[in-house]
């Protein structure tokens, strides 16, 4: 068996580093972002009238996004709680509403959080904790995965370089000084 450098380990432990490394972005990304970008309290939502130019549907693979957008050409994406059909049939084209909103920091995007036709609210508010709570452990979950997958790949080069010391012992004993030239 010819002697494995540390180079060679990197080579055969890419995966691993790539997956260590993917998952300490994400662990950091998930905390700073559910940290320092939460939602904004109810009370905090900015309120506007808007008509209604177009409701939308966008179907992305498991996830149903629907939009709002206004005559005056702004979108805003709904994030409260609602049913789809309910806001189908109570949000016609023309039909003038309040809209309480927030701009989602990281994005840019303008998220409804409610909205209220002739005093009935459609969409109602929903944040709660579990919102900030939820990205938080997935993030210090992968934070834990990627500082294992660091820990994992240190010990696997430091048990190889023991077990070429070892490979060299061996051969010192067989060999001795003698080369082959």
């Amino acid at each position: 068996m010819r002697r494995q450098t540390d180079g060679d380990i990197v080579r055969t432990y890419g995966w691993l580093l790539a997956a260590t490394a993917f998952f300490l972005i994400a662990g950091i990304v998930l905390c700073v972002s559910s940290l320092f970008f939460p939602a904004p309290a109810q009370e905090d939502l900015q309120e506007t009238t808007v008509t209604i130019r177009s409701l939308y549907r966008s179907n992305a693979p498991r996830s149903h996004y629907d939009y709002l957008k206004t005559t005056d050409g702004t979108v805003y994406r709904i994030t409260g709680s609602y049913h789809h059909e309910t806001l189908k049939e109570q949000l016609p084209e023309g039909t003038t509403a309040a809209v309480r909103w927030y701009r989602h920091v990281p994005s840019g995007r303008l998220f409804a959080e409610e909205v209220c036709v002739d005093g009935v609210w459609i969409v109602t508010y929903n944040n709660t904790t579990a919102d900030r709570v939820v990205p938080l452990i997935v993030g210090l979950f992968s934070l834990v995965m990627g500082t294992g997958g660091a820990f994992l790949f240190r010990y696997i080069l430091r048990h190889n370089r023991e077990k070429q010391r070892q490979r060299d012992r061996r051969i010192q004993r067989k060999y001795g000084d003698k080369r082959v030239r």
